[in-house]
């Protein structure tokens, strides 16, 4: 018990630490992707209204690369004179009806005349105004006199600099939820001392008290059984005997719902018939269905086979069965089927019900849990078969749920 719950506490921990991470730094590189991209739309927007002076290789223009105040904070970018010489650029003009009518690639390298008007071509034949292609981003401006222009240019440094901030947040991230689970898995028992601490002192709380019940429970039990051999059974000696037999397989519940918890013991696991444990324990039923005026629907699939505990079982069967049949109404009739699919086995037990919400009701597998309509000294138990069950179902590695539509009760036992 204390093992699993450390083990949940440390994958929580490790996957909130890992959620954080994520978020953060997955929200710091959304963002520089974005810059990226805005930075770059704004650099090909003044390329196309050709903004950028640029000396002629013979000193032109006063011999200074610089950009026409008009344009120098455009789109609140502040501008250096050194932008232009900084961009590497390519534009391509088409006409109308899609022919090549000028092609710019003075401001480039890497690109031909060739490279780029098979480039401009597929990002007109796309019809977007914007995006990627490769390590270059283009515009499309449409002109005045139906045709356009696809204005490209090279970001390959600054998406060099994402990828390289991108492997850098994904190391740390991996690197930083690593340390976590370490220091997580060091101190992880520690953290969960005191309440390890409160388990154990329960735990041996019930141990002793039910050993402690054991020898009065006997003697009150011998010292009945003595007056009714000298004055006969009564009434009062009936109901001694029943309450010292309740009070008996309450401890005795105790005892073994605390070792269930505890999971240090692993049960015998032998492969048995389940469809066989099922019609045998519901045969015990059966009959007091029939007196109650209650009757048992199976449907129980041929062979199916299981590993497990047999004994727990048919406890688990007996557990549910004795529920479905307190707790409905006389004259009702309880389904039970056994299937078996690729998911696994899954075994239902449902029973009609009155005054019960529809939804999940995951409190009757809380210990001594009565509902409102069962708070009854004619019905007996002590509100703790289902915590039984539960306990079973999860030591065979299985999952159990109960689920109302208002007018039943359904329990779903997947193993």
């Amino acid at each position: 018990m204390i093992k699993r719950l450390q083990k949940r506490f440390v994958f929580i921990s490790i996957c909130s630490v890992a959620i954080v991470l994520l978020i953060i730094l997955g929200a710091i590189n959304l963002y520089s992707f974005i810059q990226i991209v805005e930075n770059a739309d704004s650099m090909l927007e003044l390329v196309s209204k050709n903004a950028f002076i640029m000396p002629d290789d013979h000193g032109g223009n006063g011999g200074n690369g610089v950009i026409p105040d008009e344009n120098r904070w455009q789109n609140g970018k502040n501008l250096s004179p050194e932008t232009p010489y900084m961009l590497r650029y390519f534009t391509v003009t088409f006409t109308e009806d899609g022919q090549v009518s000028t092609l710019n690639v003075d401001k480039i390298a890497a690109v031909n005349e060739e490279q780029a008007s098979n480039m401009a071509l597929d990002a007109f034949e796309n019809g977007r105004a914007q995006g990627f292609d490769g390590v270059y981003r283009y515009l499309r401006i449409e002109l005045s006199d139906g045709g356009c222009e696809i204005s490209y240019l090279d970001c390959s440094t600054d998406l060099n600099t994402f990828y390289t901030l991108l492997k850098t947040s994904i190391a740390v991230s991996l690197g930083g939820t690593a340390a976590v689970l370490l220091l997580l898995i060091l101190f992880s028992k520690k953290a969960i001392g005191p309440l390890a601490e409160s388990y154990e002192k329960q735990k041996h709380f019930i141990t002793d008290a039910s050993h402690e019940l054991k020898t009065p429970l006997t003697i009150i039990d011998a010292n009945t059984e003595i007056i009714e051999m000298e004055h006969g059974e009564s009434h009062w000696t009936k109901s001694i005997r029943a309450q010292v037999k309740r009070l008996a397989d309450l401890t005795g519940n105790l005892v073994s719902l605390s070792r269930m918890d505890e999971g240090d013991q692993k049960p015998l696991v032998t492969e048995f018939s389940l469809s066989d444990a099922v019609k045998e324990t519901m045969e015990g039923f059966e009959t007091r269905a029939e007196q109650s005026g209650k009757h048992i629907e199976m449907n129980v699939g041929n062979n199916i086979s299981y590993e497990g505990n047999e004994d727990s079982i048919r406890k688990l069967i007996g557990i549910l069965a004795d529920n479905a049949l307190k707790y409905s109404p006389d004259g009702s009739v309880i389904s039970l089927s056994l299937s078996k699919s690729s998911k696994g086995i899954v075994l239902t037990i449902t029973n009609p019900t009155i005054g019960m919400t529809a939804g999940s009701h995951d409190e009757l597998f809380e210990r001594f849990y009565r509902g409102d309509s069962s708070r009854s000294s004619e019905l007996p138990g002590y509100g703790i078969g289902l915590s039984i069950a539960q306990s079973i179902v999860i030591q065979h590695n299985g999952k159990i749920r109960a689920i109302s539509d208002g007018a039943s009760l359904k329990f779903t036992i997947q193993l």
